[in-house]
């Protein structure tokens, strides 16, 4: 309970440092910004003490975090001071703001404790990074956390840094250090946070568009949106996952799960039920075998617990949509202070995780130039913020910059893979009904030549790419496929058509004709891997619509719960009823997100809960880690077996106490590096093999000369690849810990 307090304080401080900054830049939203506090807090910190020790000004450890939360709160001050100064009345203003917001900011205050302990309380019960990316992910915090320079080196790949966006990780730690935590209790208790971040940041814009649609109305409405927000797009799954639930009730649909829908229809199964939802939609090879596409929502990633660069970066997105959404509703020119913060928290949700990098910078500057277009000013504004936001993201990440790698190498035609429509659906179904509120707006109604444009637009751009894409392919197999599956390209084409007029035309609201722009990006960024996909290790579009779905979600889902919630008492019968059907709808999927939980933590019966990440790991290798950190100096290699993938018992200790093995999760490092990878990683799988390997006393001296390490694991997993005879170990160099099956040689110099 000690470590739960000790994080919620973290974080609640972090909130309130940054809040005298958040109620001076956004003083045109209906919270003043309150709702994203704490993630900008966070954020700011981090950037603050990441800069720092990449620049060699502050040190990587408690003492460097705690100056940057005060180097933040100083800056936070000074921005704030107008809220803070006493008035000709004598009264400061931000405190009688917060005085007259009382049930806005406790509605706000529940959301946040709710979620953090609830999901708290789920992670206690399955907290051990056994399972898909997560001993990964446990590394890269690890790393962040103990390196002593910048950039982290990399665990994984002894001697070079790390190559994958870690600033997420490097957020996770931060938030330990000041919470008086290790690494593993981090990353447990910080996904727990992070999930009442992206609550709280989802309640925040759902209340500030409603309340900016009805400001004569009092905070009750809004705060019912809000609420409506976090719950369909934070915590809800998609209709796939409520499927599922209702076939593990006892339901099913065999008589209905016939070809393609065999995929989505067949029962589940019995172990991870769960999983299929992040994997609604199917391709096919040419030879129509199954070719996997990942599409998460957030409620799954937290069922799931990855700690993942997607995941990390959500409560910074919305931080980047809250702002937008302040710059639109200004009418004056952003401030030097603005302009920078608008700068950074873009720069950071590129690093955290580059996919979003596009949407979060096309939201802000749309913003910027939106809100200076009355005066003729907003191409100029456009322009110039363009390439200030770009030299502000460069200069602030040049030292991530200089040494980030990646698979990406181009980008490809989708010639094979048109989406079934009923798979669209299943994803992104419970979101429908709020969209097309949107998009049947009366208050946002085009003029009949707008609509026509849009609707020949929508369908007719998309049918040319196609078309395009079809000839050049001058494949039969994919003429044959796109002209039976055309539908999910017209429908989606049609809606943003829709919705394109609406922006165009105008009216409304200033909270409708934002949340108009945000379904049209979210429609847009579906229909993309639609026509094209990024060219990765993989060879297929399932990155580019698993990156580009999650950004969707949270877009198209925020639109519709304003939707949902404006047209809960419209004049309009039908809508009316639309409206509340569809919050029913958007909302049905919280039962799959408790039964989930339900499942992966066993009904909750663990009889010893535990905030600890390795607490599955064997007794002796757990002792192993624990020496290791106290003895083994931060920059020595220690020689492990090359790792695989998703194995979360092989280069665990390196990843436990981020001291480096020559070769770890080989896959992954594959993923992150490209095609530099073959010449960073050279001979280090066979040098690692020469050690293990070796037969006599010289040649072993000799293999570890070459792979430059005086320290050797053996365990389970040595043991088990290279049937070793350990005596030439214990001949030749110093046992140094040995407990159960875990043993770790030294030998007495490097030679």
């Amino acid at each position: 309970m000690t470590r739960w307090l000790a994080t919620y304080a973290v974080v609640l401080g972090l909130g309130l440092v940054a809040l005298p900054l958040a109620w001076s830049v956004c003083r045109w939203l209906p919270d003043r910004g309150a709702s994203v506090a704490r993630p900008l807090g966070l954020l700011l910190t981090g950037l603050v003490s990441w800069l720092g020790a990449s620049h060699g000004v502050l040190t990587n450890d408690l003492g460097g975090a705690l100056l940057a939360a005060a180097l933040v709160a100083a800056l936070g001050l000074a921005a704030g001071r107008p809220g803070l100064a006493r008035d000709a009345s004598g009264r400061r203003p931000l405190l009688e703001w917060l005085r007259a917001h009382r049930s806005l900011l406790l509605a706000q205050e529940a959301v946040f404790l709710a979620v953090f302990a609830a999901w708290s309380l789920v992670r206690a019960h399955d907290p051990t990074a056994v399972h898909t990316e997560q001993p990964m992910d446990l590394m890269l915090v690890t790393a962040a956390a103990y390196a002593p320079a910048m950039p982290p080196p990399d665990p994984w790949l002894a001697g070079q840094p790390i190559g994958y966006y870690y600033f997420g990780h490097w957020l996770l730690a931060l938030l330990g250090r000041l919470a008086g935590q290790p690494p593993e209790v981090a990353y447990t208790l910080g996904q727990a946070a992070w999930y009442g971040l992206l609550a709280l940041g989802c309640f925040g814009i759902g209340a500030n568009l409603v309340r900016l649609a009805r400001p004569a109305r009092g905070w009750g409405g809004p705060i019912a949106a809000g609420a409506l927000a976090a719950a369909a797009v934070a915590l809800a799954g998609n209709l796939q996952g409520t499927l599922d639930l209702l076939q593990r009730a006892g339901l099913r649909f065999g008589a209905l799960a016939a070809g393609r829908a065999a995929h989505n229809l067949a029962p589940p199964s019995d172990t991870w039920w769960w999983w299929r939802s992040s994997r609604v939609l199917e391709d096919l090879s040419p030879a129509g075998a199954h070719v996997e596409v990942i599409d998460e929502v957030p409620a799954f990633s937290y069922v799931l617990g990855d700690a993942h660069a997607h995941v990390l970066a959500q409560p910074f997105v919305l931080l980047a949509l809250a702002l937008a959404l302040n710059r639109y509703l200004s009418r004056a020119r952003p401030g030097p202070v603005e302009a920078s913060l608008l700068a950074a928290v873009v720069a950071a949700v590129s690093f955290v995780n580059p996919a979003d990098l596009p949407a979060a910078a096309l939201v802000v500057l749309a913003a910027t130039w939106s809100s200076s277009r009355g005066d003729g000013r907003g191409l100029g504004v456009a322009v110039a913020g363009a390439l200030a936001l770009a030299g502000g993201v460069g200069l602030m990440l040049a030292p991530f910059l200089a040494t980030a790698q990646g698979q990406v190498e181009g980008v490809r035609a989708n010639a094979l893979h048109p989406t079934p429509p009923f798979q669209v659906a299943l994803m992104f179904g419970s979101l429908l009904p709020g969209l097309a509120l949107l998009a049947s707006d009366p208050s946002t109604r085009p003029s009949a030549r707008a609509r026509a444009v849009g609707l020949v637009l929508g369908l007719l751009v998309p049918a040319l790419v196609v078309g395009g894409i079809v000839t050049a392919a001058a494949s039969l197999l994919a003429r044959e496929r796109w002209s039976s599956q055309p539908w999910t390209l017209l429908g989606l084409g049609a809606l943003l058509g829709a919705l394109g007029a609406r922006l165009w035309a105008g009216g409304g609201t200033p909270a409708a004709r934002a949340a108009v722009a945000a379904a049209a990006l979210g429609t847009a960024l579906v229909l993309t891997p639609e026509l094209v996909y990024l060219h990765d290790a993989f060879g297929t579009r399932m990155n580019t619509v698993f990156k580009l779905y999650y950004q969707a979600w949270l877009l198209a889902g925020l639109a519709a719960a304003f939707a949902l919630a404006s047209g809960w008492n419209d004049p309009s019968r039908a809508r009316r009823l639309l409206a509340r059907g569809g919050a029913a709808l958007a909302t049905s999927g919280l039962a799959f997100t408790a039964a989930a939980a339900w499942d992966v933590t066993g009904g909750f019966a663990s009889a010893s809960p535990s905030f600890d990440a390795l607490a599955g790991v064997p007794a002796d290798e757990r002792a192993a880690i624990e020496w290791v950190r106290a003895n083994v100096p931060s920059d020595a290699i220690v020689l492990q077996a090359p790792g695989r993938s998703y194995s979360a018992e092989e280069s665990r200790l390196s990843a436990a106490t981020a001291r480096g093995t020559l070769l770890g999760w080989e896959g992954h490092e594959r993923q992150w590096r490209g095609r530099a990878f073959e010449a960073m990683a050279g001979e280090r799988a066979a040098r690692t093999d020469a050690v293990y390997r070796a037969t006599d006393r010289a040649s072993l001296l000799a293999a570890l000369d070459r792979a430059r390490t005086r320290y050797v694991l053996v365990g389970p997993v040595e043991r088990e690849r290279y049937a070793l005879d350990e005596r030439l170990l214990a001949d030749t160099l110093d046992v140094v810990f040995a407990e159960g099956a875990v043993r770790l040689y030294r030998r007495r110099t490097l030679g």
